[in-house]
């Protein structure tokens, strides 16, 4: 629950570090996984693009097909970020999403 926990610091380390223990250690069953979905929301529509890519890298992680009716339409307008970075990403994860569920 701890690395749970360090998803909401508004340290970007700590949140990285935190999402990348989620990452490794909670299996694609665990309950925690639905925790991280309200804080992986609030991350993709920070206004710092770095808080939005790091959750952009955690999604495509921690991607169940449960998650993506909940994220999918905050990462379509990620494509349209002013950052080139951000839009990458949300290339990728869309790219992820796709994989899991060929009709999302």
């Amino acid at each position: 629950i701890k690395a749970v926990e360090l998803t909401a610091s508004q340290n970007l380390v700590q949140k990285k570090a935190g999402y990348l223990c989620c990452a490794l250690c909670l299996n694609p069953t665990h309950e925690f996984r639905f925790m991280l979905i309200n804080q992986l929301q609030r991350d993709l529509s920070s206004s710092n693009h770095l808080e939005s890519c790091a959750a952009l890298c955690a999604i495509s992680k921690l991607l169940t097909n449960d998650m993506i009716p909940a994220l999918i339409s905050q990462v379509i307008k990620l494509l349209k970020h002013e950052k080139e970075l951000v839009r990458k990403k949300a290339v990728m994860v869309l790219q992820r999403m796709h994989q899991l569920d060929k009709g999302c």
